[in-house]
């Protein structure tokens, strides 16, 4: 049995655990890199401007492909069209 047939309720989309498993990596790092600093203030500075920030920013901009999909997705239950092959008037 391949690896991916038995994680396959894990995925919703292509990027969603990979997605995930990096930026909880990236938090790690930063969040370990701010604990060394020399004062609390540049720790947390440190971790804000390094690992949330950029962090969060990655995981909006490669969830947006997910949740068009899922939006597209509850229209269609929904019964409403999704006019995507509509032409201008």
């Amino acid at each position: 049995m391949p690896i991916e047939a038995g994680m396959g309720f894990y995925k919703k989309g292509p990027y969603t655990v990979e997605m995930y498993i990096v930026a909880i990596g990236w938090l790690y790092v930063t969040l370990m890199m701010a604990a060394t600093e020399s004062s609390i203030v540049a720790g947390i500075m440190s971790f804000l401007f390094y690992g949330l920030l950029p962090a969060a920013l990655f995981v909006w901009l490669l969830g947006t492909p997910q949740r068009r999909r899922s939006a597209m997705a509850a229209k269609q239950q929904a019964g409403e069209p999704d006019r995507s092959d509509t032409q201008a008037d």
